[in-house]
């Protein structure tokens, strides 16, 4: 079924994660329990490199990141808007822009895929430096709040330059909260995220719609897309009211578990 409101199509307008593309959120885009709804996946729109060694792009932000992905958020009637990782946070600045507008898009919910509350980000643990090669560089920003110098040193220009974003976003002084529905879907093996950070969203919308846990570290779409799509597929059906099937297998609760093991419960 289509999922629609006063009879008129609802997108998912999706935002990549920091280094990440529009690709992510295929598994979106063939789960069986979204068929008929519109996704439309959006990269970050990053800056071109510029002359210079290494041709570095300049160092974007998350609220320019926001205001370039708002043209495709304007022309739309009705979304949803569906962010990974830094994208949630764009997410979060885009649905913030609309909220106000007499006139324009009705964003109907907000859908954070693990990523941190805005205010824990540059409240975080003191930085340290990873002890294990494996350590991936956006959990280490997440539970540190600072981009590991090794990371900086070996990681694409493009995720460099979206965790740089990340790393020097701060949460904007006295925003009221969003008159959006939001709700966090999160890996429970993600060790470098703690719960209250996830909770913390609540603080940010008049309108919580709770924290969800599906089988995964920290990349939610591609090590859980499966269950993943579902939750979406369940908020989209909440949401505008479309018929969706029952099958629970959301994981409740997140167990104390060595982080990176585990798999489907």
């Amino acid at each position: 079924m289509m999922a629609t409101t006063e009879n008129r199509t609802v997108d998912l307008l999706c935002v990549a994660g920091a280094g990440g593309s529009a690709m992510s959120f295929r598994p979106l885009s063939r789960a069986t329990d979204l068929t008929g709804v519109n996704v439309v996946p959006l990269d970050l729109p990053r800056a071109a490199p510029s002359p210079g060694p290494g041709g570095e792009s300049a160092t974007v932000g998350i609220a320019t990141y926001a205001q370039r992905l708002s043209a495709r958020l304007l022309a739309l009637p009705s979304v949803i808007l569906p962010g990974h990782s830094l994208g949630a946070l764009v997410a979060y600045e885009m649905a913030r822009a609309a909220s106000p507008l007499p006139v324009g898009p009705r964003v109907l919910h907000l859908i954070v895929l693990a990523c941190p509350a805005p205010d824990r980000l540059s409240a975080a643990s003191p930085p340290t430096e990873p002890q294990d090669d494996d350590v991936d560089p956006v959990e280490h920003l997440m539970a540190t709040g600072e981009l590991s110098a090794a990371a900086d040193a070996v990681v694409p220009q493009d995720l460099r330059s979206d965790l740089r974003a990340w790393q020097n976003y701060r949460a904007p002084t006295g925003a009221a909260p969003l008159p959006v529905p939001v709700t966090v879907v999160a890996g429970r093996y993600n060790t470098g995220i703690e719960p209250v950070r996830l909770e913390r969203w609540s603080k940010f919308t008049k309108d919580w719609h709770g924290l969800r846990w599906v089988p995964a570290r920290h990349d939610v779409l591609a090590e859980a897309a499966p269950y993943t799509a579902r939750e979406v597929a369940r908020i989209v059906s909440t949401t505008v009211g479309t018929d969706c099937e029952e099958t629970p297998h959301t994981v409740a609760g997140r167990p104390d578990t060595p982080h990176g093991k585990g798999g489907t419960p």
